[in-house]
C-alpha cells in the first residue's frame, strides 16, 4: 500500500475519532446544579458566591438562585430563555427584597459547569455538581404521558427548601416550599405543597446510604431516588 494511502486513512481516522470525542462532550443535559458557593472567610466563616439550579418542566426552563453575601440568601425561582447553538444560552432577571438590586444574568451551560455573567467583575464558572434531587418521574411509552414527583433540596444556613416538581400528565411548574428538616442526622423531612384544599403535607425520611427519599403522604408511601444531572 502506498505512502499516500496510509495517510489518508490515517487522517480520514483521526477525523472521525475526533467528531465523535466531540459529539460524546456535547452530551449533557441543561438541567442541574451549578454551585459557585464558597466560604471566603475562615476567620468568619463568611461564604460568597452564587449557585443556580437549572430544571425543564413542560418545556420552560427555570433557574433556581441562590446568592451568598456573608451568609446564603433565601433562594429566588425564576424563569429563564434558553437560545443559541445547541440551546446551550441561559438568561434570566434575579430579584431579592434582601438583595436591593436586580441582576441581569446570561451564561453559557456547559459540561463541567455554568459560565454565568452579570453577577461578579467578569464571567465566572459555577462548578457542576451532583445535587440534591429525588425523582421517580416516569414516561409511558405508549401516551408519552409524565407521572410522579422530583424534590430539589437546599440548605441554606440552616433553612430548608424544597424545589418540587410534580408530574400529571405534563410536567408541571416547580413549586419552591419550605422545609422542615429535623433528626440526628438531619433525615426527617417536612413539607406542604400548596393547593385549593389547603395544600398536601408530606413527611419522609433520607436515606444517604440507599440514595432515597421516603415521601409519606396520608397513606401513601412513595419512594424517589438519588438523580445526578449531569
Amino acid at each position: 500500500m502506498k505512502k499516500s494511502v496510509v495517510l489518508f486513512f490515517a487522517i480520514s481516522l483521526f477525523l472521525v475519532v475526533s467528531a465523535n470525542a466531540q459529539n460524546l462532550a456535547k452530551t449533557f443535559t441543561n438541567s442541574g446544579w451549578f454551585d459557585g458557593i464558597k466560604m471566603t472567610s475562615k476567620e468568619s466563616g463568611d461564604y460568597g458566591g452564587m449557585s443556580v439550579y437549572l430544571t425543564e418542566s413542560d418545556g420552560k426552563m427555570y433557574a433556581l438562585v441562590t446568592v451568598s453575601e456573608g451568609m446564603p440568601l433565601d433562594p429566588v425561582l425564576v424563569e429563564a430563555n434558553v437560545t443559541g447553538k445547541g440551546m446551550r444560552t441561559v438568561d434570566f432577571k434575579y430579584s431579592s427584597p434582601s438583595y436591593g438590586r436586580e441582576l441581569k444574568l446570561k451564561g453559557t451551560i456547559l459540561a463541567n459547569g455554568l459560565r454565568l455573567g452579570g453577577y461578579a467583575d467578569k464571567p465566572e464558572l459555577l462548578p457542576r455538581k451532583c445535587s440534591p434531587t429525588y425523582s421517580d418521574i416516569t414516561v409511558d411509552k405508549k401516551s408519552g404521558d409524565y407521572g410522579g414527583m422530583e424534590v430539589f433540596l437546599t440548605d441554606n444556613a440552616g433553612a430548608w427548601f424544597a424545589l418540587v416538581t410534580v408530574a400529571e400528565g405534563v410536567l408541571m411548574r416547580p413549586v419552591l416550599v419550605k422545609a422542615e428538616v429535623t433528626g440526628k442526622d438531619y433525615d426527617k423531612i417536612t413539607f406542604t405543597l400548596p393547593n385549593e384544599n389547603g395544600g398536601r403535607k408530606f413527611t419522609g425520611t433520607l436515606s444517604s446510604k440507599a440514595g432515597t427519599l421516603t415521601l409519606h403522604e396520608g397513606g401513601t408511601r412513595t419512594v424517589l431516588k438519588a438523580k445526578c444531572y449531569k
